[in-house]
């Protein structure tokens, strides 16, 4: 068998392997089935302790096209802060995890110059894990915060959804892929992220209502 015929059996096998590989795990992410919770996400307040909010539609080139089945947009201000948050539900997970701020600010036209985790409290005895990261654009820079959250387990990227559909494995009914992300100017990154980690806090408490 000569060089060139190894080659070209070699590529088609690698190419074979890819494919299978992306089909499993494509498939492997979707839930058998999905029911929404008894609840109406579109009801989520216009107030949050001392946060007054309001409906709006937030930048086109950052959040349109997201494919998700809820969005809701909102902009709450308290003494002169505003936060832009954004809700979206998805009853496919694959679709909702590939909607980070990696893809979505980056293909906007934002440069991230910084990332890290942190910890939110949401009750006494328990924090999760939310990413917090700083974008600029012309002379814009904002900070952002999100989190995805599938049932108990909180992912940040199609990544995890690996580890969260292991966790989820025989189960016939998944519940539906929760985003939530807030967004605000930057120019003081402590008080930026003080009040982020404030609305966070009560934000999650609303979507995990009754639970």
């Amino acid at each position: 068998m000569n060089r060139t015929l190894v080659r070209l059996l070699v590529g088609a096998a690698t190419l074979l392997l890819i494919y299978g590989t992306t089909y499993l795990l494509r498939a492997g992410m979707r839930p058998p089935r999905v029911e929404f919770p008894d609840r109406d996400f579109t009801a989520m307040p216009l107030r949050f302790g001392d946060w007054e909010g309001e409906s709006v539609k937030l930048d086109e080139r950052t959040f349109a096209r997201i494919g998700a089945d809820v969005v809701v947009d909102r902009c709450y201000r308290k003494r002169g802060e505003e936060i832009l948050a954004h809700l979206a539900v998805f009853s496919d997970p694959l679709i909702g995890a590939y909607h980070s701020p990696v893809n979505c600010y980056r293909g906007a036209g934002w440069q991230r110059t910084d990332s890290r985790r942190v910890d939110l409290p949401v009750s006494p005895e328990r924090t999760i894990p939310v990413s917090i990261s700083t974008w600029q654009r012309e002379n814009e820079q904002i900070m952002v915060l999100y989190w995805f959250q599938l049932d108990d387990y909180i992912i940040f990227g199609r990544g995890d959804m690996l580890g969260a559909r292991w966790a989820l494995r025989g189960r016939e009914v998944w519940p539906p892929l929760i985003k939530v992300l807030m967004q605000t100017q930057a120019y003081d990154a402590l008080a930026a992220e003080r009040r982020l980690l404030d609305l966070a806090g009560q934000m999650h408490a609303w979507v995990n209502e009754g639970e």
